[in-house]
C-alpha cells in the first residue's frame, strides 16, 4: 500500500490517472474497494453470532461442530489468501492498517460477554475465566492465521493444523467446565 499510487494503478490498468479519480478519490479508499469482499465476511460472522442461539444448541457444544468450523475457517483463507494478506501483512498507511489488532479487541469482547452469558444460564457449570486470558487466546487465533498465511500452506495442511489447534483447544477449554455438565450430543456427563 505505502508504495502504490494512483498513477502507477492507473498505467497498470490501462487507464487515465484521471479516470481512475472518477471512481476513486484516493488510493484508501481504492484500497478498502479491494478488499471488501473479505472484511465483508468477516463483518458478517460477528453481526450474526449469537451466544444463545449457540448455547441452546448443544451439537455446536461438540468436537464434530469444531471441526466443522475449522473446514469453513480453511476456505474462508484458500478463497481471501491475497486480500488477507494485503490487510495484514501491506496495509500500512491505510485505514486498515491496524486491522488485525481491532478484531483481537472486538472479538476479545466478543468473547467475554459470551462467557458472562454463559455463566448466567449455566452458573455452577461454568468457571470464571480472565478478561486478559481471554484476550490471550483470540490473540493467539489471529497468530494462527498470521502463520498460516505466512507460511501458505495448502488447504489440506492448513485444514491439518487447525484440527489439531480445535482439538488442543477445544479440550483445553473443556477444564473451565465443570464436569457435570450435560454434553448431549457426545453422550458424556
Amino acid at each position: 500500500y505505502m508504495k502504490a499510487n494512483m498513477r502507477n494503478i492507473a498505467f497498470k490498468c490501462g487507464i487515465s490517472t484521471g479516470n481512475i479519480y472518477n471512481y476513486f478519490p484516493n488510493k484508501d479508499e481504492l484500497f478498502q474497494e479491494m478488499v471488501r469482499p473479505t472484511i465483508d465476511q468477516i463483518e458478517n460472522v460477528f453481526e450474526n453470532y449469537n451466544v444463545i442461539d449457540y448455547m441452546n444448541d448443544p451439537y455446536k457444544w461438540g468436537l464434530e461442530y469444531h471441526f466443522e468450523f475449522v473446514e469453513q475457517i480453511a476456505s474462508f483463507i484458500d478463497k481471501h489468501r491475497d486480500n488477507l494478506r494485503l490487510v495484514l501483512f501491506k496495509s500500512q498507511g491505510s485505514k486498515l492498517e491496524g486491522y488485525k489488532e481491532a478484531l483481537i479487541e472486538r472479538y476479545t469482547v466478543l468473547m467475554i460477554n459470551s462467557m458472562r452469558v454463559m455463566k448466567k444460564m449455566f452458573p455452577d457449570a461454568v468457571k470464571d475465566v480472565s478478561d486478559f486470558f481471554v484476550h490471550t487466546i483470540t490473540s493467539l487465533y489471529a497468530s494462527v492465521l498470521t502463520e498460516l498465511l505466512m507460511h501458505e500452506l495448502p488447504h489440506d495442511d492448513m485444514l491439518k493444523n487447525l484440527k489439531e489447534l480445535m482439538l488442543f483447544m477445544y479440550n483445553g477449554w473443556y477444564s473451565f467446565i465443570n464436569k457435570d455438565l450435560i454434553f448431549v450430543n457426545e453422550g458424556k456427563t
